[in-house]
């Protein structure tokens, strides 16, 4: 197994990794009520247990003030065009030199420590690995104002070859390595609500980095793409599936919600084959508000997980049949949470979500969710793992750390890795408030 070197931002922290191998039970979920980003009632609660001197209240003050702001503020427009940029045209970074015979290539400086990490909602994925057959590595990461990198590593850590791809809209949404081709998707806003707006765009490279087509989707029932969550993909028999989030159109309440949305692609035409992007329930597989999204397939169901704050208030899971449309699903849960819908703060965070033999893993961090009187999403986390059955009719939750509320050491938001269908490495860092450093239990 290879060793990567780690830089933390503002602690040095260590690496901590648990084999699992887990069975569990999991209840039904109840419809929730579409509620707003900025809900009153849920910024009153935050501001009560700030004035109490609650650090965490603070931070979700300032962070609350990010979200369904957006339309006051007009990204830079990139450059649309997919051709590939001069090697080492990077911010700061002298381009290839020569030694001798050969050129060494002068990697990408960048900053994605502890990015993986959050308190209340994701980001998109910036940052990818992908090991080669060849037992090399491609570094894929997305710089904003130099574009997507693609760098690919010797074993021995040396750079052996480097370019950059123009991100072709202005908001980056992610990568995905397919089996036979590598997918970018892009996005841009649509402030007006004009439903002839491209929002995102699809983009098919070739394993050689040969830009090869690419689909236009427009209105979409979006304003923002991205926004308040993630982006991931998934793909099987032909078929690349998106799964993300947007800011809808303006709903008959006045207000710009926001959801989940997912998009269905035929890889070899790139025509949209299926999507999802209106206004239903669970049973649909509409989540609002949905902060952070995962999407995987065993070949013969798609399955998603949202990280939920009100309809449903859940981590939750959803399940539809390759061969079936994308919201004609069964649905479950993975975690409970308690507290008022629409509450942005859930005290919960989610990192990994994989297909194992037998189950369905979600790894995350979590306060007490046990009990809704004395549960608190400020309170102190630890480290999960739910398995769930892949019919969603039942799971468990494991928990792999024990850190009291006098604690001062925080588990962030782990990370969960396949090994096999039978064990699977789950890997998170440290903080400890009182030294500032890292720390092992």
């Amino acid at each position: 197994m290879r060793q990567f070197m780690i830089r933390y931002k503002r602690l040095t922290a260590l690496l901590l990794a648990a084999l699992i191998c887990l069975s569990l039970a999991a209840p039904a979920m109840a419809d929730g009520e579409l509620v707003d980003v900025t809900d009153a009632a849920a910024d009153a609660e935050i501001e009560t247990a700030a004035a109490e001197g609650d650090a965490a209240a603070e931070d979700e003050i300032e962070d609350m003030a990010a979200i369904g702001d957006w339309q006051d503020e007009t990204p830079a427009v990139a450059d649309v065009t997919g051709d590939v940029a001069d090697v080492g045209a990077f911010d700061g970074e002298e381009p290839p030199v020569s030694d001798g015979d050969a050129v060494r290539f002068v990697a990408a400086v960048s900053s994605n420590i502890s990015d993986n990490d959050y308190e209340v909602w994701a980001d998109v994925v910036n940052s990818y690995l992908v090991e080669n057959s060849d037992g090399t590595l491609t570094r894929v990461e997305y710089i904003a104002g130099t574009g997507v990198v693609v760098e690919t590593w010797s074993s021995s850590g040396a750079v052996q070859s480097s370019e950059v791809i123009a991100a072709e809209l202005p908001l980056f949404g992610g990568f995905f390595a397919g089996q036979t081709y590598n997918f970018f998707v892009f996005g841009q806003m649509n402030a007006e609500e004009d439903d002839s707006v491209e929002v995102l765009r699809v983009v098919k490279y070739s394993k050689s980095w040969q830009r090869l087509g690419s689909l236009s989707v427009t209105g979409a029932n979006t304003c923002l793409p991205f926004d308040g969550g993630s982006l991931r993909m998934a793909e099987t028999a032909g078929k690349l599936y998106i799964h993300t989030c947007h800011t809808m159109y303006t709903y008959t309440d006045g207000l710009r919600h926001q959801a989940n949305m997912t998009f269905v692609v035929t890889e070899s035409t790139m025509a949209l084959a299926d999507s999802y992007t209106g206004i239903m329930n669970i049973a649909y597989g509409f989540v609002s508000h949905s902060f952070n999204q995962f999407v995987q397939t065993d070949g013969s169901y798609v399955y998603r997980v949202d990280h939920g704050d009100a309809n449903p208030r859940a981590i939750c899971v959803t399940r539809c049949p390759v061969s079936g449309r994308i919201y004609n699903v069964t649905y479950g849960t993975a975690l409970t949470i308690p507290g008022e819908s629409g509450l942005n703060a859930t005290g919960v965070s989610v990192g990994g979500f994989e297909i194992g033999t037998s189950k369905l893993l979600i790894a995350g961090n979590a306060v007490d969710v046990s009990d809704e009187e004395t549960y608190s999403p400020y309170g102190q986390r630890n480290i999960f793992v739910s398995a769930v059955s892949p019919d969603l009719s039942g799971g468990t939750v494991t928990w792999l750390t024990d850190y009291g509320s006098d604690s001062a050491v925080t588990p962030l938001t782990p990370q969960l890795v396949k090994l096999s269908g039978t064990r699977f490495l789950v890997m998170w860092e440290e903080y400890n408030s009182e030294t500032g450093a890292g720390c092992v239990s």
